[in-house]
Parts: C-alpha cells; structure tokens; sequence
C-alpha cells in the first residue's frame, strides 16, 4: 500500500492543489495523511481546511499553529513560544469559518494507524504530553532513535522542523 504524507502547509492553497493534483494522478496512492500546520502564514488557511477535511482519502493530525490558533479563539494566551506571531494567529482566527474551526478542534494531535502490518505513528512534532515545543535545531536519526527507543513503531512521520529529514534505520 503507498500513502503520501503532507505537513506545514501554512495556509498556501495553490501548492495544496498542485501536490493533490500530483497525488490524484497516481492511481496507486490509497490514502493521505496530513501531519499539521495546515493553517497560518499563507492567505488561504479556509480553503486548504476545506479541501483536507472534505476529502474522504485524507486524515489529518493537529499543529502548532491549530493549536496556537485555537487557543486564542478560546480566549486563552498563545502557545509559549508563539507571542510573536499571536497577532497573525488572531487574523487567521477571525478568518476562519466556524465549519472549519469545528474541524480543527476535533483533530487528534497524533494518529497511530497499522499498514500492512507495520505500526506508523503521524504526528506534528515529538513531543509527550505536558512537554513545552523546543524545536530541535540539530536533529538526527540517532537522537529520534532514543526517543522511540522500546515503542512499537516501524516509522514515525512528523512535520514542523521546515528541513527535509530522511532517516533510515534498520528495524531490530
């Protein structure tokens, strides 16, 4: 079975519609899974919501900036790490359609799924309940390797640190 694995869109529709474009054209993609940060820095946050949540080979987990976003609406501070762009976070959430922001607070924050009998965790960022987000400048295998040392996952796909990470370590 091949997936195809999306992360920090960022609000910019027009690369969410290339990238569908190229995924659809693929008749051996089954499903897609979208790590987060769907919302915030591009215009479009509304339209690129719409488009993941309507279509029904797409699943997706909740980001850093659903979750700052969220937070504001609810009347909270914003997400330690995040009061420079709480102003843009309040704009995004005063855009939002309420069909859209129903959908964002109903997003699990990581999703476990088995594909041909291998267990993948999804998530936006490693992080464990109650931990503050500190973005690892320096990442490796070898440090992501301690981390799910003893879990249950043959692969962890993940987001939010921008760079292209491909590590690739031999199951034991």
């Amino acid at each position: 079975m091949k997936i195809a694995i999306l992360t920090d869109i960022h609000g910019n529709y027009p690369a969410l519609s290339a990238v569908f474009s190229d995924i659809d054209s693929r008749a051996d993609i089954e499903h897609t899974y979208c790590l987060g940060d769907m919302i915030g820095i591009g215009p479009n946050s509304n339209e690129v919501l719409e488009e993941i949540m309507y279509r029904k080979d797409v699943t997706a987990v909740s980001g850093n900036h659903e979750e700052s976003v969220l937070k504001l609406l609810q009347g909270d501070d914003t997400l330690p790490g995040h009061e420079m762009i709480a102003e843009h976070h309040k704009w995004i959430g005063k855009q939002l359609k309420k069909e859209n922001i129903k959908f964002i607070e109903n997003l699990p924050q990581t999703l476990e799924v088995e594909i041909e009998g291998q267990k993948i965790l999804m998530t936006h960022y490693h992080m464990k309940k109650g931990e503050r987000e500190i973005i690892d400048e320096t990442p490796s295998g070898l440090k992501l390797d301690a981390r799910y040392e003893g879990s249950p996952y043959s692969l962890v796909c993940f987001g939010h640190h921008h760079p292209i990470h491909y590590e690739v370590h031999p199951l034991e």
